[in-house]
């Protein structure tokens, strides 16, 4: 405000320096001011993609979904570096640009803290194409260091006359594959299932809300409202329990459960919800199994909103898909004559390539094969991988061991892997803290030799382990898939395995809810009983609210791998 009002004055007259004595007049199209008494150049009215395509400037990460793949780089003194961030809870495929010319990809893992210098990577105009293969909410750092120089640059690799790995160019897949968020009315979500809890089942109706009733979701309903900017639509989910399937719909006042029915699911089981015409049908392992009421709303599946899912389903999920029509009954009928999924939810990366010593190639793979490597000057590499042995699984007994002067007994011996909040006994299905699995197991002598890599398989684990195989500490893994690689620690005969799995505190908040003044059958229920819960009350944990999984729950396997080294 100093020299008010001349200082007016003299910022009209900076800004018509800057803009242009016809600034007011430049409106509705890009405008591009070049002033003859400097280098810059001045855009206007414009939003920032627009200056940055007429200056050619190329986006520093590109070819990803970004709803899906999150990133960020960041420049020191010798490299590039980008963390690339997958935030979805399935799997994705990508084969992004970044802006980095004349350098070689690394890729670093902070979980396994393995450093790749990966040979599957392409030169483009505007810098370095990578594929990627990024696991469940999994990421990786993406390092540009070294000068490519003559590195050996792999474009495709195929097993069997199939592509396993292309650079060619693809955004990060949705988790269903395809964009189904106009299917109205008329769509199908299916996958496995196997829960964990149990869940209201309500009498059906199509109007009213329920959101406070009791859910497992498999399937989160998004608020159709929201979602689609119209009080007219709704999207539909599906919460699975130990004791049934519910299907409900969202939008404004609306939370209805269209379609209950009551059936026990103890184990995997092929679930698909068919809306036709907004109707919900529930099949089972193929068969219908019951009809639910018509929606009085525009219906999409929340699946097509929200492919993330809800991220608290109790139990496991597997294959969700999402299809933008009415599957037929016999196509239903096909997708449940797949197998169910057994051992590591995330399998092994179908081929590693590394760049070796003077210009060789480093490739590990899961399974038999004929493979052919195809490198960007147009020439190929090919080499037969003929015998893998099959997953050693590690079957029970195994010996649980908890901390002493506890509530839970110091021993016990599991038959089968099992969620320990399955347990008959009280104290140890609401136990929190670090229990201890052991297990003796015997390595067939064809296991190991020249170019075969171990890798143990752990399953499913609830919620971190950290394991010890013959005396070695092998670290902690915190995050699926739990798959260590145990080559240099293995040995052909008896091999000792202790897995120490650690959970959080909430079982023992819902079981200190639920028995205040202590467990049954049990002389010292320890702990600060005025504490625990008011930390329950605070959490929203409730005395009835099903403790989750927790333990080593498997199955537990010995995987194998071969390592082919292929010559310049």
């Amino acid at each position: 405000m100093k020299d008010y009002p001349e200082c007016d004055a003299r910022v009209k007259k900076l800004a018509a320096e800057v803009w242009g004595e016809d600034a007011q007049a430049a409106v509705g199209s890009l405008s591009r001011i070049t002033h003859h008494t400097s280098r810059p150049l001045v855009f206007r009215p414009t939003e920032l993609q627009p200056v940055l395509d007429e200056l050619g400037i190329a986006p520093d990460f590109a070819g990803a979904d970004p709803k899906q793949i999150l990133w960020t780089h960041r420049s020191s003194k010798d490299a590039e570096i980008y963390f690339v961030s997958n935030q979805g809870d399935r799997a994705a495929s990508l084969a992004p640009v970044f802006r980095v010319r004349g350098k070689a990809p690394e890729l670093w893992d902070a979980v396994s803290g393995r450093m790749v210098k990966v040979a599957a990577f392409e030169p483009t105009p505007v810098g370095t194409r990578v594929p990627l293969e990024l696991g469940a909410r999994g990421s990786v750092l993406v390092v540009f260091r070294e000068a490519a120089g003559k590195a050996p640059a792999v474009v495709q690799v195929t097993k069997d006359g199939e592509v396993i790995l292309s650079t060619a160019g693809k955004a990060a897949q949705s988790q269903s594959g395809t964009d189904n968020r106009n299917a109205v009315n008329n769509f199908t979500m299916a996958g496995w299932v196997k829960p964990a809890a149990d869940i209201a089942l309500p009498e059906e109706t199509n109007s009213g809300v329920f959101i406070h009733l009791p859910r497992n979701d498999a399937v989160f309903p998004a608020h159709g409202a929201s979602a689609f900017s119209n009080p007219t639509h709704a999207c539909a989910g599906i919460s699975v329990g130990r004791n049934g399937v519910c299907v409900y719909e969202h939008s404004g006042d609306y939370f209805a459960p269209l379609l209950a029915h009551a059936v026990p699911l103890t184990n995997w089981t092929h679930i698909a919800v068919v809306y036709r015409d907004g109707e919900p049908s529930l099949y089972l392992n193929g068969e219908l199994a019951h009809r639910g009421l018509k929606s009085r709303y525009t219906v999409h599946s929340g699946f097509s909103v929200d492919p993330s899912g809800s991220g608290t389903f109790k139990g496991e999920l597997s294959g969700l898909r999402d299809f933008g029509r009415s599957l037929a009954s016999a196509e239903v009928a096909d997708l449940a004559k797949e197998k169910p999924p057994v051992g590591s939810r995330s399998p092994l990366p179908a081929i590693v390539l590394a760049r070796g010593s003077r210009g060789s190639l480093e490739a590990g793979v899961p399974a038999v094969g004929s493979y052919v490597v195809t490198l960007a000057d147009g020439r190929t590499r090919s080499f037969e991988v003929e015998e893998l042995p099959p997953a050693l699984e590690i079957n029970g007994p195994w010996e649980v061991s908890f901390p002493t002067n506890m509530d839970v007994p110091e021993r016990l011996t599991l038959d089968k892997l099992i969620s320990l909040t399955e347990h008959s006994n009280e104290a140890v299905r609401y136990f929190s803290g670090t229990v201890a699995y052991q297990r003796t197991f015997e390595l067939p002598a064809d296991r190991l030799g020249k170019g075969k890599r171990l890798m143990l398989d752990l399953g499913r684990v609830a919620a971190m382990a950290e394991v010890v195989l013959n005396g070695k500490n092998l670290g902690v893994s915190w995050k699926p898939p739990f798959i260590i690689d145990v080559t240099d620690v293995a040995r052909t005969g008896m091999n000792t395995l202790e897995v120490r799995v650690t959970s959080t505190w909430r079982n023992r908040l819902i079981g200190d809810a639920k028995y205040p003044n202590g467990f049954p059958d049990v002389a010292n229920a320890g702990g600060h009983p005025a504490f625990k819960p008011f930390l329950a009350a605070n959490l929203n944990l409730r005395p009835d609210e099903t403790p989750a999984p927790f333990g080593l729950i498997g199955p537990v396997q010995v995987r194998s791998t071969q390592r082919v080294s292929l010559a310049p």
